[in-house]
């Protein structure tokens, strides 16, 4: 008898134990897995690793968890982007920038309207987040690329300048280069000829017109029709100072262009207008240029530069004085160029 009261009581125990336990497992904390921490990092995990699909997922999951956050959608973002889903990319940016305005959710925003060639939002964008993140290189970079498409060579040239600033001259060079080569002006072209193209583009950008003379060439050896490639060609002739192989080069580049192309061909239009302007000669047919390429493009500094040369050197004084107070409303100009813009307006 004292026997069986003794297994009785164990028993009872057991029993106890075991409601006890299930009492525990269910008022127990979800799993670690199920938090939206542990979901955030298994993410980035899955997204550094090279899994944006799987990352996805998981910022998916995290951002249900943490509706008000922007984080998650930060990251689905990211993940969407590198999986190539712009659409969807571009919604999470905005649906994070709706919770909070961010540097990083411009900047992504920015990414994927850059992605979806539209450029003159893309740079809007990417300016504020410059604005908020100035130390930010690849943003720069991404800018550079973005100006470079939107026909604004001062402006590439002052976001080159800003990623130069932030990394080693060599660091910032390919940081362009690689924004560039994704998102080249023509993307339709033979892949060497647009890896030696943009690079051409991107030593234009750094000053360095002989090497990106030499991209260039190697890379109209494999699309001989890349009208862009010659107009970064005719730009480092015009620059180590080769003006009547400039003019012919580029005079070619604007016949082949084709009709769908005209803001690339208006960009050739302006810089055969600078070389034009220079001469006398040619200053009327420079003036003619200039205006074409603003008409399609709006305000550029170097085609309102010319404009004002060409003019000057026809004597139309209303032109010119036109011309350089629309400088003086652009950013980023060189004290010589300011200085010049102003004696021509007074």
């Amino acid at each position: 008898m004292a026997l069986a009261s003794k297994c009785l009581a164990l028993a009872l125990a057991a029993a106890l134990a075991s409601c006890a336990g299930a009492r525990r497992e269910a008022i127990a904390p979800a799993p670690i897995g199920d938090d939206a921490v542990a979901l955030l990092a298994r993410a980035e995990k899955e997204l550094a690793g090279g899994r944006p699909a799987d990352a996805a997922a998981l910022f998916e999951q995290a951002a249900a968890l943490r509706p008000g956050e922007d984080a998650p959608l930060l990251g689905l973002a990211r993940a969407r982007l590198a999986a190539a889903d712009v659409p969807a990319g571009l919604g999470a940016a905005d649906r994070a920038l709706a919770r909070r305005e961010s540097p990083e959710g411009r900047a992504l925003r920015g990414r994927a309207l850059a992605r979806q060639r539209q450029w003159d939002a893309a740079r809007t964008d990417l300016e504020r987040a410059l604005a908020g993140a100035p130390k930010e290189a690849t943003g720069w970079a991404l800018l550079a690329a973005v100006q470079v498409n939107r026909g604004d060579r001062v402006e590439a040239a002052y976001a080159y300048g800003q990623a130069a600033a932030l990394l080693p001259p060599a660091d910032a060079a390919k940081a362009v280069w690689r924004e560039l080569r994704f998102l080249p002006p023509d993307p339709v072209q033979p892949e060497e000829s647009l890896d030696r193209c943009t690079r051409g583009c991107t030593a234009l950008l750094e000053g360095q017109p002989v090497e990106a003379l030499r991209e260039a060439s190697n890379g109209l050896r494999f699309a001989p029709q890349f009208a862009w490639c010659s107009a970064v060609a005719a730009e480092a002739l015009w620059r180590t100072n080769d003006t009547a192989q400039a003019e012919r080069v580029l005079r070619s580049a604007i016949q082949k262009y084709a009709p769908a192309q005209e803001p690339l061909r208006a960009d050739a239009k302006g810089l055969l207008a600078e070389v034009l302007s220079a001469r006398k000669e040619t200053a009327g047919e420079a003036a003619s240029l200039a205006r074409e390429a603003l008409s399609v493009r709006g305000d550029r500094v170097t085609a309102l530069v010319a404009l004002a040369r060409a003019c000057e050197a026809t004597g139309d004084v209303p032109c010119v004085r036109d011309a350089s107070a629309r400088i003086l409303r652009l950013p980023h100009l060189s004290d010589a160029l300011r200085g010049q813009a102003e004696e021509r307006v007074r």
